[in-house]
């Protein structure tokens, strides 16, 4: 058995330094509220932090009476600038965080696929049309059709089920006809009649 208080060892002193912290915090009533509220300050400090702000991603649902469409949703992107666009119907909805803008798309019953390309332009392809998105001087956005550079044999394609932009160009996808948009005109597969992508 060693004496380690003759040599002043740490465990000593830090014997000494519980006892006495303990004969303050137990015999005084002051001693005990400091104690109380040392114990406490974590649980203060997160009451301030609101559930949302905690770590969690924050989820919201709107309704279709919200955005003034169609609750069905058939597509999303978004550009760099962190603006969200959805396929919904005969029309492109734009999110911006806080307000929804309808972009028509006309001609066309339903929008089921959307790409963003690197300079931030929104290509959109619906039942029987296809095209992109164009922004105007002050922000606008209207869609522009390219159905008119298309063979007339193909411009009845039906639905189109996704849009993709590439570096060789923007691949458009029906059922039986793969278009590819590249430097102002169209290259179009047709596969056989019985098959189907």
């Amino acid at each position: 058995y060693a004496d380690h208080t003759a040599f002043g060892s740490p465990l000593s002193n830090g014997t000494k330094l519980l006892s006495r912290s303990h004969r303050m915090f137990s015999h005084s009533y002051k001693g005990r509220v400091v104690l109380l509220l040392l114990l406490a300050i974590p649980t203060i400090a997160r009451a301030g932090v609101s559930p949302l702000e905690s770590g969690r991603p924050t989820v919201r649902n709107y309704l279709a009476s919200e955005y003034q469409a169609r609750p069905q949703d058939m597509a999303a992107g978004q550009d760099s600038r962190g603006l969200f666009y959805f396929g919904n119907w005969d029309q492109v909805l734009e999110f911006d965080g806080e307000t929804w803008r309808g972009i028509p798309v006309p001609h066309s019953a339903y929008v089921r696929a959307l790409a963003v390309d690197d300079h931030d332009r929104v290509y959109v392809g619906g039942a029987n049309e296809l095209g992109y998105l164009d922004t105007d001087s002050q922000g606008g956005k209207t869609f522009v059709s390219l159905t008119s550079p298309l063979p007339s044999s193909a411009r009845n394609f039906g639905e189109l089920w996704s849009v993709a932009s590439t570096p060789h160009g923007v691949f458009y996808t029906a059922s039986q006809h793969v278009f590819l948009w590249a430097n102002q005109q169209f290259t179009v597969w047709r596969l056989p009649s019985d098959a189907r992508l």
